[in-house]
């Protein structure tokens, strides 16, 4: 019969970096050395995903405001717009990788 987390270890043999999930915390950390115990949770850490964005403020015919986000590909869409009004923040950059 196969360990419960075969592919796991596989991975850590092979480099991966392995992170277990704290029942208390409800939380994943970081796990240099693991035991493989049956009854713990395993995973390969996530990799790193960044998504990079910017908020605008837009007016609309009846003069009410609204914001949008917006991905670096579509900055100069959202300035062609009739009722763009103005960036409201830089380009933002967030850490998506472990969600």
């Amino acid at each position: 019969m196969k360990h419960k987390h075969c592919d796991i270890i596989k991975a850590w043999a092979e480099g991966a970096e392995i992170e277990y999930f704290n029942i208390g915390c409800q939380q994943w950390f970081k796990a240099p050395s693991p035991r493989w115990n049956e009854d713990s949770e395993y995973r390969v850490k996530p990799k790193e995903q960044f998504l990079k964005y910017r908020v605008a403020l837009h007016k609309t015919q009846n003069g009410k405001f609204y914001t949008d986000t917006y991905k670096p590909e579509a900055y100069i869409i959202a300035e062609q717009f009739e009722d763009f009004v103005m960036w409201l923040t830089d380009e933002q950059i967030v850490n998506i990788g472990c969600l």
